[in-house]
């Protein structure tokens, strides 16, 4: 998303949007709804391919769900990323500082190279969040740590919407 959105900016795009009719809020749910259906199409995919060729099942339910909020928080913050950026190098610096910031302390935890102990705070990182929640749709988790997600990646999502995105 952040990229499509650096290049209707640089292609003038976005200018075009703005004279139209089409108003901001519009705009950037259209950008969250296709991201979203997206998603949810490769989500569909997937799990009809485990369940018809390899008869596997899990909690579908869960994991749309997941994949709903999980797009929508995703999709802000590439749009924040794009939003601050004067080239599209910088958009790829933006994207790996979130990388080195948010992404890889939730994959060092996931293989173990991080402390349990401090492992338990990096639920407040998005794709901490985000990777319990998907967890959730496979395992057994915690209900703490689910409710948690939801609610922490819905907040997360408004916060982003109303005062980041779309000040």
């Amino acid at each position: 998303v952040g990229a499509t959105l650096f290049y209707e900016k640089q292609e003038h795009t976005v200018n075009s949007v703005m004279v139209s009719p089409v108003t901001e809020d519009e705009y950037l749910m259209a950008k969250i709804i296709v991201s979203v259906l997206n998603s949810l199409i490769t989500v569909v995919i997937i799990s009809g391919i485990l369940y018809f060729v390899k008869d596997v099942s899990y909690n579908y339910l869960l994991i749309a769900l997941a994949a709903v909020i999980v797009t929508t928080v995703h999709t802000l913050i590439g749009i924040f990323l794009s939003y601050h950026a004067k080239n599209f190098t910088a958009v790829l610096i933006n994207l790996m500082v979130y990388s080195f910031v948010c992404l890889f302390p939730t994959l060092f935890a996931s293989f173990g190279l991080i402390n349990a102990k401090v492992a338990k705070y990096l639920i407040v990182l998005p794709p901490e969040a985000a990777n319990i929640l998907f967890g959730a749709g496979i395992k057994e988790t915690e209900l703490w740590k689910l409710v948690f997600g939801f609610v922490y990646l819905i907040a997360l999502a408004f916060v982003l919407y109303r005062f980041i995105v779309k000040p």
